[in-house]
């Protein structure tokens, strides 16, 4: 392909996203085709109702409800898919990559699930698949992990991956707001979807780690076998204590290498005040990433919304011109092996622990019994209350087997005077 020649841009979706590309590639035309080296244009979009409002100024010969009239139009270079779900986005995005063509997408649980099956179309028809947008929103953590840490075993990554999480957790912090009010300002200031179960249950950011996952180890990651927690459980009392000890709650995600294998868990964490992840408030996400060789960087910036992600969309379809352009090919890793991952049993940290007990002799001793049967060693115990029915008792872990600690939990649990184990979170340590 020319320099010369219009490379056009078919869009799967028009939604708040689609809508977001569509204006920068009408407001921007001329910056973008300085940067693409060459012009760009929509030439199709998908969309569910051709008669809907939108804010996004498309002209309505360009809109279809035929996904296979985009994904097959003659004059479609690159399809962009901005649709979300797993069908038909999936059967879209693999007819589009065996046509040779080049596919940008922001679906996260889509390239999660599938990316072999993917990164084979790709390979097999010629064409490429970008999904910077898939990870963090803005922040360019994707091309960041598979190009400029090329030289770097990856040590650890650990990030901030959801805005409504890190939001509700912000507001709670900061304000002492109750769990459902944040996330009812969440939602009218649209950070948060009217069904935030994906977000406030850890899915969200499990798909995203799985990404992350397998650009730092070079594998490909199933999704199912990451350990998945979410902050439904974060209490009022967890917050305070987690400022008391020096720390913050924060939603992360982590993965470790460990053997052959590594560590991949999404949990609440209280993170020490003095970690740049500490500082990370509102909607905004954080990767930190530590390299055998570049040491220890932080990637910080919107995670969600309109425009930041149609950015990140945008910046990846100027890299798919750039290549189409050049006739190279862009990055398609080959035939990714799976991933070990370590069961989270078999994970060790350091544990924060709140149980609800009577207040009355014995009771330490039992809990620490408990512990100590199972080889747990206990760092601090503090009381919260006195003279009242059930107290507030919390225990901080050194490093154990999480394996460990649940047993011990599960022993504790049993004891008359433990009205419940109300909290479980870990230390980042």
């Amino acid at each position: 392909m020319s320099s010369e020649s219009t490379i056009g841009v078919g869009m799967l979706g028009l939604g708040t996203v689609g809508g977001g590309v569509a204006r920068i590639l009408g407001e921007g035309a001329a910056m973008l085709s300085e940067r693409a080296g060459g012009a760009i244009q929509l030439r199709r979009a998908l969309v569910r109702d051709l008669d809907k409002a939108r804010a996004a100024v498309v002209a309505r010969e360009l809109l279809t409800t035929d996904g296979d009239a985009v994904v097959n139009d003659p004059s479609v270079n690159v399809v962009v898919e901005v649709m979300g779900g797993i069908e038909p986005a999936r059967s879209l995005v693999l007819q589009a990559l065996r046509g040779g063509r080049r596919v940008v997408t922001a679906n996260k649980a889509l390239v999660a699930s599938h990316g072999p099956e993917l990164m084979a179309a790709a390979r097999e028809g010629g064409g490429s698949l970008h999904y910077e947008a898939a990870a963090a929103g803005a922040i360019p953590i994707v091309k960041a992990v598979r190009e400029s840490l090329a030289g770097n075993h990856v040590e650890a990554l650990l990030g901030i991956v959801n805005g409504t999480c890190n939001y509700i957790l912000s507001e709670m912090s900061s304000g002492g707001a109750a769990f459902s009010d944040a996330l009812a300002d969440a939602q009218r200031l649209g950070y948060a979807e009217a069904d935030p179960t994906s977000d406030v249950g850890g899915e969200d950011s499990a798909f995203k780690l799985a990404l992350l996952a397998g650009l730092a180890f070079d594998s490909h990651v199933d999704v199912g076998q990451i350990h998945c927690e979410g902050i439904t459980g974060v209490r009022a009392a967890d917050i305070a204590m987690a400022r008391e000890l020096g720390m913050v709650i924060k939603l992360l995600a982590v993965a470790r290498p460990s053997g052959s294998g590594a560590e991949l868990r999404v949990h609440p964490a209280m993170v020490p005040a003095g970690h740049p992840l500490a500082a990370v408030h509102g909607a905004f996400n954080a990767v930190f990433v530590r390299g055998d060789a570049a040491g220890e960087l932080m990637f910080y910036g919107q995670g969600a919304g309109m425009m930041p992600t149609a950015s990140a969309v945008v910046a990846d379809l100027v890299d798919a011109c750039r290549d189409l352009r050049r006739g190279t090919s862009a990055w398609a890793p080959g035939s990714q092996g799976a991933l070990q991952v370590v069961p989270a049993a078999d994970s060790t940290g350091r544990f924060y622990i709140s149980c609800r007990v009577a207040d009355r002799p014995g009771v330490l001793a039992s809990i620490a019994g408990a512990f100590a049967d199972r080889s747990v060693s206990i760092e601090t115990c503090i009381q919260k209350g006195r003279d009242a029915d059930p107290v507030d008792l919390v225990f901080v872990t050194h490093e154990s087997r999480e394996g460990d600690v649940r047993a011990a939990l599960q022993a504790i649990g049993t004891l008359d005077m433990v009205r419940e184990v109300a909290s479980v979170i870990r230390l980042m340590g």
